[in-house]
């Protein structure tokens, strides 16, 4: 609890803190000589943020105490990400801001601005909570960010934050915005197409029935992802990692598979264009079934 408060090892190196050591009574005292000088408010609203410049994650605790205390200082906290410290995730401080006693005005105005933020992950994190708050507004902004979004991502495929919205729209009976993610995946490129695939065929996600159509679109396209093409975009667990070469149509009929719950084996990188083929003709004929 005392290194929550301060945001401080107090005494212990990280690693050191994993093992169990535990704070020292010479570090707890001085940092608490200088928190009672500042006093709980100001050290509270000045210490939700790394103080780290390098720093990426907000003291939760902290978060939590302002949301019990004093909410008030928790839109400075986020705009203060936005302007300063773009680095530091904002999805813990949106999570705090719908958790507390702040009027709904407020709560919109603070999430439009994250919603609208350049950086993408800012962007992601207040669409979430928007999408409950302000649906009308919500809606706006993703297709507005569907347009946008660029036609290669600078980050590697895997944890790029142009493909996570996808799952918001996978979440909406919204027919724009499902036709949007649509001419979105039509026009990115191959790599970034597969990425927002990707999710349409996990069993826990809702709207199975729009999911499978939109899978269904891309079971006549040819293009070809070869992982060669870009190894710095082609690193970690992007989507289809386990085949260095794949045609769209093929990992749409991965997705549909498991999207229908079918049965059988799974292809593998050694099949043929034949078993492909056939492949691509049972899920077709097992998709009908279902409409």
């Amino acid at each position: 609890m005392l290194r929550d408060l301060a945001g401080e090892d107090l005494g212990s190196d990280p690693v050191r803190r994993l093992q169990g050591w535990p704070v020292t009574r010479a570090a707890a005292e001085e940092w608490w000589t200088r928190a009672r000088a500042a006093g709980e408010e100001t050290w509270l609203r000045t210490h939700a943020l790394p103080q780290e410049p390098e720093g990426q994650w907000p003291n939760q605790a902290i978060l939590d105490l302002l949301v019990a205390k004093y909410p008030r200082h928790l839109p400075e906290v986020y705009r203060t990400i936005f302007e300063q410290r773009t680095n530091v995730q904002s999805w813990p401080v949106v999570a705090r801001i719908m958790r507390s006693d702040l009027d709904q005005s407020t709560k919109t105005k603070l999430l439009v601005a994250g919603a609208t933020h350049k950086d993408l992950e800012h962007r992601r994190a207040a669409l979430w909570k928007l999408r409950d708050l302000d649906p009308k507004t919500f809606k706006k902004i993703l297709l507005d960010t569907l347009t946008v979004l660029p036609r290669t991502p600078g980050n590697p495929y895997w944890h790029c934050r142009e493909a996570a919205f996808a799952p918001l729209v996978i979440e909406t009976d919204d027919d724009q915005l499902w036709n949007g993610l649509l001419e979105t995946a039509r026009r990115v490129d191959v790599g970034m197409r597969l990425e927002l695939l990707n999710p349409m065929g996990h069993a826990d996600r809702p709207n199975r029935p729009r999911r499978i159509r939109f899978l269904a679109e891309f079971l006549n396209d040819e293009t070809t992802r070869d992982i060669s093409s870009n190894p710095r975009l082609f690193g970690g667990p992007f989507a289809a990692f386990n085949f260095p070469s794949i045609a769209v149509r093929d990992f749409a009929a991965l997705r549909l598979a498991e999207a229908l719950g079918l049965p059988g084996g799974r292809p593998d990188k050694s099949w043929t264009t034949r078993q492909w083929a056939a492949f691509r003709a049972e899920v077709s004929r097992a998709r009908m079934k279902v409409q």
